[in-house]
């Protein structure tokens, strides 16, 4: 369970206006298990505006970054880097529409790959099918063939990605069913499968 970030800086009582520093006083925010949407100061979405995001990444970072706590306290050179860690960590996760999808469905208790392997469909068996058909047209230098399964490999991840954008969507709003959940985690794994079958050609 996500630990929300303190409303108050410990050390003067004023408002926070920043999840991680404390405007007034300049003193370091532990903020413990906050989500990386909170973190970001950010909504809870997976619509997120790629160029907002950087500006918000940037704009923190600046404000914690370790070297302008290099005079501080020993606990807020160490806060320091571990808040500058966990930004860098929160950036990197929602800035990528995939990461940032599964990590929504980690945020609202979906499961994750370890727990359900599950694809749509009998993706299991084209995906072993096309494995061979790679093979065999790699082996006899085809390609044409390797052309044309580029094509449809890209057509069906672009499918899916729009299939996960839809769900994820959904997964951010509030009273999510769990069906949504399984069908999310369902395409993220397809996802991978052709991620890994563009990866062979």
């Amino acid at each position: 369970m996500d630990i929300a970030a303190p409303s108050k800086c410990k050390e003067c009582s004023r408002p926070l206006a920043s999840p991680l520093l404390c405007q007034h006083c300049r003193r370091l925010v532990d903020v413990g298990a906050t989500d990386h949407f909170a973190l970001l100061g950010i909504d809870r979405d997976y619509d997120l505006s790629a160029e907002a995001l950087s500006e918000r990444f940037v704009s923190l970072s600046r404000q914690v970054h370790p070297d302008y706590f290099s005079e501080r306290s020993g606990g807020q050179q160490r806060l320091a880097m571990r808040n500058s860690a966990r930004l860098n960590q929160a950036y990197r996760t929602l800035r990528d529409p995939f990461t940032r999808a599964e990590y929504l469905l980690e945020l609202v208790g979906g499961p994750c790959s370890a727990e359900d392997r599950s694809v749509p469909g009998n993706l299991l068996d084209e995906a072993m099918h096309l494995r061979e058909q790679i093979e065999e047209a790699k082996s006899q230098a085809d390609d044409a063939t390797l052309a044309d399964i580029r094509a449809e490999l890209l057509a069906r991840r672009a499918h899916t990605e729009d299939q996960i954008r839809a769900l994820a969507r959904r997964a951010a709003g509030a009273n999510v069913s769990p069906d949504v959940l399984r069908d999310l985690r369902k395409q993220l794994n397809a996802f991978k499968y052709f991620a890994n079958l563009l990866e062979q050609l």
